[in-house]
């Protein structure tokens, strides 16, 4: 062992063992242990004496405190900063919640040191996320830039000196390579929802509403619109919409080959603000909320459908949820619909309308709809 000042750390060669990197380097703690002596820290290890020293050296002139953090260390600590600046105005919420939805991917490395962090390590992230076809450029991206900025955290604190996400490749995903369900994928998807297989009426709903995975699971009952205010009469629109300005509380026209399963859930449970209901599910847990958390249907509902129908020999893809939002923006696109009435339905910014929607809104956009052929 190396002799050197108290304080200063040390070095040991670990013998008798056929490392890469034999040279230890560690430093003595404040905490003891059962036997009365001083703890030992591991700061790294090294191939050479030569860079344990300098590397010691280094670091007794300016202690790394984040030195041993984990990658997910450095991510709670940098996320407590991102929503600070979420109380104080500095940051939108959205903003944050794209940061959590990214980690969600990149956490697989959550134990891993954050100054072992390679590139290598990233790109394996991104290419499974490819690789899966459930994701798009855009969530890709999300992960890279996500993986940017810890690594920026990490150089600010002298963990890590260089940012080794900037060089993970993402070009391996097309933003506008779109799939939707084929006309054939959509017959078996009705037969079986006709059938009565669970969950499969759902696609329909969202194949011929447009709506985003989230926008479907929080429409409320208090926004059905039924013809001249009879619930007897067709459910012919809903209001919903979370996500753009243009997106948020629009009008949603019920087509009429899913007019009946939107009815049906609308009947279901007359306990719920909702209209798909979490307590009538068979599947349902308590999460806390009263409307189903989005990753946890589209796991365990909106693909236990597809691999049921699947199981009965339907031979469809397993497409994500946000191909109905494509498979409605197809049809509707080839049955006329006039583009700037398929982007108010989708809610896309393109034709904003700020006026308050009124009943014959409702009926006109559900006229445009039916021009889809049932």
């Amino acid at each position: 062992m190396a002799r050197r000042a108290n304080g200063e750390g040390g070095i040991v060669e670990l013998k008798g063992r056929n490392l890469r990197r034999p040279f230890w380097v560690f430093i003595t703690t404040d905490k003891h242990t059962s036997g009365g002596h001083r703890r030992k820290e591991t700061l790294d290890y090294f191939a050479t004496r030569t860079e344990a020293e300098a590397f010691l050296a280094r670091y007794v002139r300016r202690p790394i405190d984040k030195y041993n953090f984990t990658i997910e260390q450095i991510y709670d600590e940098w996320l407590d900063k991102r929503k600070r600046k979420v109380k104080s105005g500095k940051l939108s919420q959205a903003a944050l919640n794209c940061n959590t939805a990214a980690w969600d991917h990149l956490k697989i490395m959550a134990k891993n040191k954050m100054r072992y962090i390679t590139t290598d390590q990233i790109q394996h992230v991104i290419d499974g996320m490819i690789e899966s076809g459930k994701h798009s450029k855009s969530a890709c991206e999300k992960v890279k830039s996500l993986a940017s900025m810890l690594c920026e955290y990490g150089m600010e604190n002298d963990v890590i000196d260089r940012n080794y996400a900037s060089f993970a490749d993402i070009d391996g995903i097309s933003e506008g390579t779109r799939s939707h369900w084929s006309d054939i994928e959509q017959l078996k998807i009705e037969k079986a929802a006709e059938d009565g297989i669970e969950w499969a009426d759902c696609i329909i709903m969202m194949n011929y509403s447009g709506v985003r995975i989230e926008e479907f699971l929080t429409i409320k009952k208090f926004g059905a619109i039924f013809e001249d205010n009879d619930q007897n009469k067709p459910l012919i629109a809903v209001i919903g919409g979370i996500k753009t300005e243009a997106g948020r509380d629009r009008l949603i026209p019920i087509h009429p080959k899913a007019e009946k399963y939107w009815r049906k859930w609308y009947f279901l449970d007359s306990s719920s603000e909702y209209i798909i209901s979490k307590s009538a599910s068979k599947k349902s847990r308590n999460r806390g909320k009263n409307h189903f958390n989005k990753d946890w249907w589209r796991d365990n509902c909106y693909y236990a459908a597809i691999d049921e129908i699947n199981a009965q020999g339907g031979n469809i893809r397993r497409l994500s949820p946000h191909s109905c939002r494509h498979t409605f923006a197809t049809i509707a696109d080839a049955s006329g619909i006039p583009p700037e009435k398929i982007a108010q339905i989708m809610g896309h910014s393109d034709f904003a309308h700020t006026k308050r929607y009124t009943h014959q809104d409702a009926k006109a956009l559900r006229t445009c709809i039916t021009m889809i052929n049932p």
